[in-house]
């Protein structure tokens, strides 16, 4: 049979509960356990809420550290890369004056009857030298090495001073007096003790020891001592 329909204003006791106490899953007034557990429950998601709010926070700090750490580190390196560039232009700079210095005190150190030719090429051979000297020796080390070279380019031309000396000197002692001229004037029996005297030194010339080529000057000046 069909149910009875339910009369304007019943309330029939088979419909849905209200619920009661405000909370559909509460069936009676809550305890002070259930109280409590959804405070703890309102406090942790409080503290979840906070975690993730200082997380938050960290991770901005964190990027401005970071940007503050690189912009810390480009200043750092322009300053290194400023210094460095100094430190440079300061090397180079004593460097240069090194040069000229040793370059001048080789060229002091110079007679001062040395050909121009010969100065020029102590000069270029002292440039050089140094130039070649990297890193920069010490002060000592650097005299040594210009001594040593100048005294080396200038051998040949020593030599050359000494072996003329003895000419000169064979030419105008060593022959008897009426032999000689007079007026800075050469006799032709001085020209022809320098020819015989060039012709005696010209094997003896490089490397024999002077005392050896003074006594064939004096050999050679002798035999035109000996024809007048």
């Amino acid at each position: 049979p069909s149910l009875p329909r339910p009369l304007p204003g019943d309330n029939p006791s088979s419909g849905p509960a209200k619920p009661r106490h405000g909370h559909a899953a509460l069936l009676a007034e809550p305890s002070e356990e259930v109280i409590e557990a959804a405070e703890e429950v309102v406090v942790l998601e409080s503290e979840v809420k906070a975690l993730g709010l200082r997380r938050q926070k960290e991770e901005v700090l964190d990027w401005f550290r970071g940007r503050e750490a690189e912009e810390e580190e480009r200043l750092a390196a322009e300053e290194a890369e400023e210094r460095a560039s100094l430190a440079e232009e300061q090397a180079r700079r004593e460097r240069v004056e090194w040069l000229r210095t040793w370059e001048a005190h080789a060229m002091d150190s110079l007679p001062w009857d040395v050909p121009p030719q010969l100065r020029l090429q102590v000069q270029q051979t002292t440039r050089d030298r140094l130039l070649s000297l990297n890193p920069t020796p010490a002060p000592p080390v650097t005299q040594q090495v210009v001594e040593s070279l100048v005294a080396r380019l200038l051998a040949p031309w020593r030599r050359e001073q000494d072996i003329m000396a003895i000419l000169v000197e064979a030419r105008d002692t060593l022959l008897p007096p009426a032999a000689r001229g007079s007026g800075g004037e050469l006799s032709q029996w001085q020209i022809r003790a320098i020819r015989a005297s060039a012709e005696a030194v010209k094997p003896l010339w490089t490397d024999a020891p002077l005392v050896e080529i003074q006594a064939a000057v004096k050999q050679a000046v002798s035999h035109v001592a000996a024809e007048y």
